[in-house]
């Protein structure tokens, strides 16, 4: 059974993920001020950095797996 990580496309998926939600809000004139005066490509490096740095680990517990199930199940 591939990971839930590999289901959505992996790493290439993560940070064009991660590059549409910031551009998304930093357009958003309700939120886009809170990120006034951020170095946005570190920022967007830090946030795929942190998606993707666990995404290798597999988790084994039947209470995990019963989870991922029902929630691919929902959609």
């Amino acid at each position: 059974m591939s990971s839930l990580y590999e289901q959505i496309g992996g790493q290439p998926a993560v940070k064009a993920a991660v590059d549409l939600f910031y551009r998304k809000v930093l357009t958003d004139d309700r939120i886009s001020e809170f990120f006034d005066g951020v170095d946005m490509d570190r920022q967007i490096a830090k946030q795929k950095g942190f998606l993707t740095m666990a995404a290798p680990i597999t988790i084994r517990a039947p209470i995990c797996e019963a989870a991922m199930r029902t929630s691919l199940r929902a959609g």
